[in-house]
């Protein structure tokens, strides 16, 4: 018997102010969960937004804001045991394990954002620096909306807790932007930092950015 050819949907969202909580349960929440049972197309409706008086500049700003990619990966539970198997009886092979798995979920979150990198070439497209919760001044509150936004626990098996903290601990989420010319970051230097007044760079008379 021949596959059943899956439905498609195509879905967009208009750009015209700032993602409110409205937007995340109305739509981005069910974009997530549509992907499983269909062949689903998103956009952001920038034309469509023209329906009222726009401000150029302000429409292509927040037309480039809306687009981004998000990214989640776990090492799995099996991590998390071998950890603390191996912490019973030595502390220091445990600390060991705990940063080896840490390394080992950096380097799957460097593979899996690569992927992204070459998918956004291949559409002419570029993209930022990957950006986690907790970096900054982006809290771990937002944890849960991207969990829920990829669906990660039913895909991936990857929950948050109440306190925003995610299980199997050797797990990363991230956003990265998705921009039509290169970008080029800066850093916001030790003005911006929240860690300016105990940061032990300053402390050394240095600054991170020259490590």
């Amino acid at each position: 018997m021949a596959e059943e050819k899956r439905k498609r949907i195509l879905s967009g969202i208009q750009p015209t102010g700032t993602p409110t909580l409205g937007n995340y349960i109305g739509a981005v929440r069910n974009w997530a969960l549509l992907q499983s049972d269909y062949d689903c197309l998103y956009m952001v409706a920038d034309l469509h937004s023209l329906t009222v008086r726009q401000v150029p500049a302000d429409l292509r700003r927040r037309t480039r804001e809306l687009a981004a990619l998000l990214l989640a990966v776990t090492l799995g539970p099996g991590v998390d045991a071998q950890i603390r198997r191996a912490g019973v009886g030595d502390i220091a092979a445990g600390v060991a394990s705990d940063a080896l798995g840490s390394a080992l979920a950096e380097q799957a979150a460097e593979a899996a954002e690569a992927e992204l990198r070459q998918w956004a070439a291949r559409q002419g497209k570029y993209l930022t620096g990957r950006y986690s919760p907790g970096y900054g001044d982006w809290p771990l509150a937002v944890q849960p909306l991207l969990a829920a936004a990829l669906d990660t626990a039913r895909r991936a098996g990857l929950c948050v807790t109440e306190n925003n903290l995610m299980t199997p601990r050797k797990s990363i989420t991230a956003i990265l932007g998705v921009s039509d010319h290169p970008v080029r970051g800066h850093l916001a230097g030790c003005g911006h930092c929240v860690l300016r007044t105990r940061c032990e760079y300053r402390k050394r008379g240095i600054t991170c950015a020259s490590e």
